[in-house]
């Protein structure tokens, strides 16, 4: 028996581009107001990030990494350890509550390609890049309808079909594995699991 073993790995390595900036602010912001009540800490927060950003922004910069390193001073300084928990269980239902949706879809059309674009859209699932209050099943569901912008799908599945077995193996650094359990759940759909 021949397998294939295809690896999807994490984006540590997307830089950062102008514009980054304001949306490290603005997760810094949201992660302080979830977890603390106290403006001080929160003005204090702010203006260390604000040094921060201005001492290190750079192109040669990782977003995630840089974004990782601001929620985890936030964590520091609030003593909260997961600022986006409710934010996280929210979603987690979300996901929950869309499989037989995505599974009613998917008997519509197993093709590679729909199961391609259920991976991308659970991927969307991030309060990191999005505000709080935005409507993620209306994206997703969205997202589902649109045409992929670079589509490799044919040449995908040629290379799936030479091999007898395909396990797929998500790589991601351990800071989003823990924060997007929901993309678990979504990626969890296959063609044996319908």
């Amino acid at each position: 028996m021949t397998s294939l073993i295809y690896f999807i790995i994490g984006s540590d390595n997307i830089k950062v581009g102008y514009e980054c900036g304001p949306c490290f602010l603005r997760q810094a912001r949201e992660a302080a107001e979830l977890s603390t009540d106290d403006a001080d800490l929160r003005f204090k927060i702010i203006q260390d990030v604000l040094a921060y950003v201005g001492e290190n922004f750079d192109k040669d910069l990782s977003s995630n990494a840089t974004g990782s390193r601001i929620h985890q001073y936030v964590k520091k300084e609030t003593g909260c350890f997961d600022p986006y928990l409710d934010e996280k269980r929210k979603s987690n239902a979300l996901a929950i509550s869309l499989l037989p949706k995505l599974r009613e879809i998917l008997k519509g059309d197993d093709s590679l390609e729909t199961f391609v674009k259920i991976a991308i859209v659970g991927n969307i699932l991030d309060f990191g890049t999005f505000e709080l209050g935005t409507d993620f099943e209306s994206m997703i569901l969205e997202g589902l309808n649109k045409e992929l912008t670079i589509n490799h799908i044919d040449e995908l599945e040629k290379a799936l079909n030479k091999y007898d077995e395909v396990i797929n193996i998500i790589m991601v650094n351990l800071y989003t594995l823990s924060k997007n359990s929901e993309k678990i759940v979504l990626s969890g759909l296959d063609r044996k699991n319908r």
